[in-house]
């Protein structure tokens, strides 16, 4: 006898970038929109309220303190006045010291639906800071491999260093780490290839707030520096990841949001902090893992239908069970596949909602989800 077991759907989102490239102020962003609030998306009747709410996770105090790098002042003030934030964390152990990966799980709700989990998986920047460093080049392979289990890849490009350097592409390539995300990119892409996984890629323009960057790199959505990014600085990545049939945009993001700070950068008294195009950053993420998920869904569907025509008209006792079980695993299955529906469809809707807010966007996979009935 055939047994099936419901299926544990999460969706894997890594954050990657160099020490001090807005990681951190990132969760802040995620809890204004999506945590401490809903988003949402979708136009006429398709429309949803998309949440994540924390699950299972142990409490660690001084997260948001601040990290040699970052403007540690204004992340912790821009989250003071935004609310109180619970730090929930796991620290799992990935190598040894510096190099500890954060994961952070949360439920995906779609009008209070719970869908399936969620994690957010944080790898410490000195893996990208120093791959040659022994201590971290020991697990360089370790974490291709588990990059290629994930379903996208945020990669972190720190606007203020591009602005710094826009008229120096060596220097900026530098500042951004560009040379090693996309030789990780060439490891992660081969191993997902072989396993059929299709990663999306998402270059985020962190601290796009900053007062270092002029208004000229801010017109049109940043096109200037999207362009950049694409056909000087991450090519190899993106290539990559459309090669195997991902998906790739680049947006900026902000966690204390446009005019919010003054000269020095520091959060203004009146500021009214709020988040910009996090949200976006996490439903592309999610958008484009829906395919992979509504697939092995119709699978296990299938498996299980199948099986039961097998067994249904044997009136045995533990056959009698078995239909029950599988009865129960079809309809479970059958909701949390519509779930994914929902907030794909919700999402589809509104045709501008990922291209207004995304430059050199590639949705490689988007159509096939679109079309999934």
């Amino acid at each position: 006898m055939l047994i099936l077991k419901m299926a544990n759907d999460t969706i894997r989102i890594c954050l990657l970038g160099g020490s001090g490239t807005g990681k951190t102020a990132f969760f802040s962003g995620v809890y204004q929109s999506l945590i401490s609030g809903v988003v949402k998306v979708g136009e006429g009747e398709d429309t949803g309220n998309i949440m994540l709410s924390v699950t299972g996770i142990r409490e660690q105090s001084g997260f948001f303190d601040s990290r040699e790098g970052d403007d540690g002042d204004s992340i912790k003030s821009s989250i003071i006045n935004a609310g109180t934030m619970d730090t929930y964390l796991i620290r799992n152990r990935f190598a040894p010291g510096t190099s500890d990966s954060t994961e952070f799980t949360f439920e995906l709700r779609i009008n209070k639906e719970v869908c399936c989990d969620v994690v957010i998986i944080d790898y410490a920047g000195e893996i990208v800071d120093n791959p040659r460093d022994e201590m971290i080049a020991d697990y360089l392979e370790q974490l291709c491999e588990s990059l290629a289990q994930c379903d996208a890849v945020i990669v972190m490009a720190d606007a203020v260093q591009i602005a710094r350097n826009i008229g120096n592409i060596s220097a900026m390539n530098n500042k951004l780490f560009a040379a090693r995300v996309n030789a990780l990119y060439d490891a992660i892409t081969d191993i997902a290839a072989r396993n059929n996984r299709h990663i999306a890629t998402l270059i985020a323009l962190s601290k796009s707030d900053h007062n270092d960057i002029p208004e000229t790199l801010r017109r049109d959505n940043y096109s200037e520096i999207s362009h950049i990014l694409a056909e000087r600085i991450y090519a190899r990545t993106l290539l990559n990841t459309v090669s195997t049939g991902g998906s790739f945009g680049i947006m900026p993001i902000s966690a204390v949001g446009d005019g919010n700070t003054d000269a020095a950068n520091h959060i203004i008294a009146d500021a009214n902090i709020c988040q910009k195009n996090i949200d976006t950053a996490m439903l592309f993420c999610i958008y484009n893992a829906a395919a992979r998920l509504i697939g092995e869904k119709d699978g296990r569907i299938e498996q299980a239908e199948k099986e039961y025509r097998r067994i249904r008209l044997d009136f045995g006792k533990k056959a009698r069970q078995e239909r029950e079980r599988l009865s129960g695993l079809i309809s479970e299955e059958k909701k949390k596949r519509e779930l994914l529906m929902d907030i794909v469809e919700a999402i589809s809707s509104d045709p501008s909602y990922f291209g207004s807010r995304i430059n050199e966007l590639r949705l490689t996979g988007v159509s096939e989800i679109g079309e999934v009935e």
